[in-house]
């Protein structure tokens, strides 16, 4: 499942997801290679998995599943977990779909195979949902004394009859049912709405990842409960049907209606069983294996799904190479819906997507756009293996789903356009946002006793390693595994290796966070000291840590490169709190040295000093010294651990004042984004001035080359993606001359003269916006509305947060309740939150609307980026007590996780900002003075 689209500040095309990194760095610097430092590449990705995933889902998963209860109790409805002593083979279910009266009747036949004599059958069902009669089967013929208690409290359908079920026998539930398709929280089998030809046209579709299954069908919702379904769905005849499998036969009934039979899926899990109504056009393809491939939309749009069938067809046959095992169906849809809280969902062959995640608009969607597209259909489609064909025995072991679809898609990307040097992305796409987000002593530990998820990690070449992946997936295929299952099949193709997998992962998967590690010279650069300790954003005494069986050690695996050795030495594994090491293949003699070659370890490396200094001399003098992976490194490092106390913010800016002569897009974007997160701090302080002044000044060589190309299009996509990047900082911070010019194109655009190229269309909308009144918010809110294409109008979202004007702003977040899509909602407040103008409304908006927010989202992925959006911009003692004082009465839902950090955050902007706010501005006024022509 990929998450939704989020953004940072300064980062419009940002849509942060979560991956590893098997192939990050392609030894671009000074010929380098990653076969010199394979073992340890390999050593190190899969660290890299899960932790973003864990802090956007983890509050998710244990608020809607909370803690378990694994065995039969007496009142077994009382259980969290269904009993293990009745398990479903098949499933037939029959739903009448009336978009009319937005109803559904449903009939369902389940075989239960009963694995030890019990009273009970239990169903999971939805409180929403009616349920007329409940009868149970055996051998085609009605039990007497069957009865059936509704437990809504936990969603049980409690059968019994007199006497046990009894061992080993198969009965047949059928149960009847109605409920309303209702779009509120955007699951189970709701209904959707969009316009065409002036019409509103309703449609229905599903989302029942992690446990809406049940509000469509009473059923075993738990991701091991697998069995074959077998779908037939009565609607409209204006209206196709469509579920995982292909349609098996058709016929119209007399009353207007159609009658859609599916043939039998192969085992899955509830959650990824799907279906739609709708009248939806489509695109079609045949894959090399002759899986037949289309993409559906809403009928305006269907020539926007060219570009994705064609992602989707390489992805698919990348992917059968790939596993060496073949696609297990033989057709896969994938369907653009106007209403969905996520990205995207992996239904086994009838994926969900986000219109945005999927559909690619001629002349109007960017290269930024274009990439989403490719990195989502790449996702869903890895989770076709990683998930649906081998599946996580609980919610614990979520990575076997989410872990391994995000590194897989990375692949897949790289193999359609390998022009964009995808697999850099991981740095900026996941990486340092999982860091970040890791970084607080609130967060949780990847496997805990409370059921969340996991993490990986590999230790062999990348063959070796995508063999063990072919015996995981061929041992296990259409059931279930657990961690230590992957496990084994990794151990089981390495040979002569002096480490234990799971000996290893424990350290990393059973405590929270991940370590810093301090490195010392003891004799020149062939004799280190190297010491670990858990980051965190925010001084803590350990003794506040939550208590862990590993002290907060990890097994780390780590190499050097210096001036005289730039290629990575070898792996040396630091295995306790601090260790010596002699490398001889390291020179006494160096200038600098630097860890963490390729940033491909998941931790963060502090040095003394003098090695602080020589780096930062290093990538002021020759920065090309250093692959762009390392270089990003640093800037992150540098920052993150200015923020947290390790290093002075004085050595982090003079870090980061390189970027003067830095060209490479990814290297500015993690230069700049670090770089926001002073910017954050100091907005409204004394130095806000200065400190927009020296971002302008570091940019300035990069603003002038992009504006020389402005308002023109440009090619190559890494470029449009740089030039984007800069305009967009160049805008926001300041500078004058481009404002000026981008808001002569917002005005010829909105006179009617032209039409901005589309790479450059957000920062002339949003210039437009900034520069502009409220003529200018009214024209492109009316473009929103009157746009049926769902990309414009997320740039349009985009765009109309930036106002500076205080009516307008409410305006818009008032808007943002009744006029905008309920799957963006959200989107408006984050992107508002860009907006400093906006900070003193955000948060009022937030407390008075908090309950009708909370009804609407706080059970989704995104509730947590809402408290984010409305708290991230605090900074004092008053601001954090009020925020304490709101959420003491009240239930964060799926925001909790956020809710703490954003607590940790608020602390550390206190004590950060009075420590160093002076320090700052003198530092800051010097270096303008000296580089900038800036007094």
């Amino acid at each position: 499942m990929s998450s939704d689209e989020a953004s940072s500040p300064l980062n419009p095309d940002g849509k942060n997801r979560f991956y590893s990194d098997a192939l990050l760095t392609k030894g671009k610097s000074r010929g380098r290679s990653l076969t010199n430092c394979s073992k340890l590449l390999i050593a190190c990705i899969l660290l890299l998995l899960l932790l973003l995933l864990v802090i956007v889902l983890v509050a998710v998963f244990v608020v809607v599943l909370h803690k378990v209860v694994a065995e039969e109790v007496a009142e077994p409805w009382k259980s969290k977990r269904l009993p293990s002593s009745a398990k479903p083979e098949t499933y037939d279910i029959t739903l009448n779909v009336d978009l009319d009266t937005l109803t559904v009747t449903g009939e369902e036949s389940i075989n239960v195979k009963v694995v030890e004599n019990t009273q009970w059958i239990l169903l999971q069902y939805s409180e929403s949902m009616n349920i007329t009669s409940v009868d149970v089967l055996d051998s085609g013929k009605s039990q007497e004394g069957v009865s059936n208690e509704l437990h809504p409290d936990n969603e049980y359908v409690a059968i019994s009859k007199e006497g046990d079920f009894n061992k080993n026998k198969v009965y047949t539930v059928v149960v009847k049912f109605s409920y309303y398709l209702y779009s509120g929280g955007l699951s189970g089998f709701y209904n959707s709405t969009y316009n065409e030809d002036g019409e509103a046209v309703v449609l229905a579709t599903t989302q029942f990842e992690p446990i809406y299954a049940r509000k469509a069908f009473p059923c075993f919702d738990e991701p091991a409960m697998k069995a074959n379904f077998t779908i037939t769905i009565v609607h409209p005849n204006t209206t196709i049907a469509l579920s995982n499998m292909p349609i098996l036969a058709m016929h119209n009934d007399e009353d207007g209606v159609i009658t859609t039979h599916f043939a039998p899926s192969v085992p899955m899990s509830t959650y990824l069983v799907a279906f739609i109504v709708c009248e939806f056009k489509f695109t079609t393809s045949l894959t090399n294996a002759s899986v037949n491939v289309s993409v559906y939309a809403r009928p305006s749009l269907v020539n926007d799904t060219k570009y994705s069938l064609d992602i989707a067809v390489q992805v698919l046959e990348y992917y059968e190479q790939f596993f060496g095992i073949n696609y297990p169906l033989i057709k896969m849809d994938l369907v653009a819906i106007p209403d969905f809280n996520a990205g995207a969902m992996e239904n086994w062959g009838l994926v969900t997507y986000r219109e945005t995640a999927l559909l690619v608009t001629e002349n109007v969607s960017s290269s930024a756009d274009k990439q989403w597209v490719t990195e989502v259909v790449a996702h869903e489609l890895a989770h076709q293996w990683f998930g649906n064909l081998v599946t996580m025995a609980w919610w614990q072991d979520l990575w076997l789903n989410e872990g391994f679809a995000t590194y897989i898609s990375y692949l897949g990307t790289n193999i359609c356009h390998p022009e964009w040097n995808y697999l850099d992305f991981f740095i900026i796409g996941d990486l340092h946002v999982a860091l970040e987000a890791d970084g607080f002593n609130e967060t949780h530990p990847i496997i805990q006793s409370a059921e969340t998820l996991s993490e990986i990690n590999g230790f062999m070449g990348m063959e070796e390693f995508r063999l063990g992946l072919n015996h995981y997936l061929n041992k296990h295929k259409y059931g279930n595994a657990k961690s230590a299952d992957l496990w084994s099949a990794l151990q089981g193709v390495v040979e002569n290796v002096p480490y234990n997998i799971t000996a290893v992962m424990d350290t990393w998967t059973i405590q929270g966070g991940y370590p810093i590690l301090t490195v010392t010279l003891t004799d020149g650069c062939a004799k280190l000291k190297v010491t670990q300790e858990r980051f965190v954003i925010v001084p803590t005494d350990p003794k506040d840590f939550a208590k862990s069986e590993f002290n907060y050690i990890w097994k780390v695996p780590i190499n050097f490169i210096t001036d005289s050795n730039p290629d990575p030495s070898e792996t040396f594994w630091l295995n306790k709190k601090e260790d010596e090491f002699t490398r001889t293949s390291l020179s006494k003699d160096c200038k600098w040295l630097k860890a963490n070659f390729g940033e491909l370890g998941f931790y963060r490396v502090n040095y003394e000093d003098a090695q602080w200094t020589a780096l930062t001399d290093l990538l002021n003098t020759d920065h090309t010294q250093l692959q762009t992976a390392d270089r990003a490194n640093l800037l992150d490092d540098a920052v993150s651990l200015s923020i947290a106390g390790f290093i002075t913010p004085m050595q982090a800016l003079d870090l980061v004042s390189y970027l003067k002569q830095e060209t490479d897009y990814i290297a500015l974007r993690v230069g700049l984004l670090s770089l926001s997160q002073i910017h954050t701090k100091v907005i409204l302080s004394k130095v806000e001035g200065s400190f927009t002044d020296y971002v302008l000044c570091l940019l300035e060589t990069e603003i002038e080359e992009a504006v020389g190309t402005f308002p023109n299009a440009t090619t190559g996509h890494l470029e449009n993606l740089k030039r984007s990047l800069i305009l967009k900082y160049a805008l926001l911070y300041g500078n004058t001359t481009f404002a000026g010019l981008a808001l002569d194109e917002f005005e010829s655009f909105m006179a009617g003269t032209k039409e901005p190229v589309p790479d450059l269309k957000d920062v002339i909308l949003t210039a437009g916006i900034r520069e502009g009144g409220q003529a200018e918010w009214e024209f492109l809110w009316n473009k929103y509305v009157e746009s049926d294409n769902p990309t414009e109008q997320s740039a349009i979202l985009s765009a109309l947060s930036y106002t500076k004007e205080p009516w307008l702003i409410q305006l818009y977040l008032d808007r943002s309740l009744t006029e905008v899509r309920s799957q963006d909602g959200l989107t408006v407040l984050r992107r508002l939150a860009s907006n400093s103008y906006a900070w003193p409304y955000l948060w009022n908006f937030f407390k008075e609307n908090y309950d009708e927010l909370f009804n609407r989202y706080g059970s989704s992925l995104s509730f947590g980026r809402a408290i984010t959006a409305a708290t991230g911009h605090f900074t004092t003692q008053n601001q954090l007590d009020e925020l304490e004082m709101f959420f003491s009465n009240r239930d964060a839902g799926s925001g909790i996780v956020a809710l703490k950090s954003g607590i940790e955050q608020i602390k550390s902007n206190i004590n950060w900002l009075d420590k160093n706010l002076d320090n700052i501005d003198n530092w800051l006024h010097e270096f303008l003075l000296a580089n900038c022509n800036k007094m």
